[in-house]
């Protein structure tokens, strides 16, 4: 299982891969885009993933990946609708 934390930061919204800092973004929208794009690669892999966001209380809230209609699982979901 992959985990990416959207999180708040000084300087703008880290992104977080299993608890390492891998990059910093000016806006959340920024930062849940990369994390998105991130996630699709593990996804691709065959990995588990969860994507959450720091809200403005503190707790983690999850955010679905959005599946690329390229990808594998998005043509299951698409054959399976």
């Amino acid at each position: 299982m992959t985990i990416h934390d959207i999180i708040c930061d000084a300087d703008g919204w880290a992104h977080h891969v299993n608890g390492v800092r891998r990059d910093l973004f000016p806006s959340r929208f920024l930062a849940v885009d990369a994390a998105r794009r991130s996630a699709q690669r593990d996804l691709l892999k065959g990995l588990g993933v969860t994507i959450r966001y720091q809200a403005a209380d503190g707790t983690m809230r999850p955010i679905q990946p959005r599946l690329e209609s390229g990808s594998a699982a998005a043509r299951s979901d698409a054959a399976n609708a």
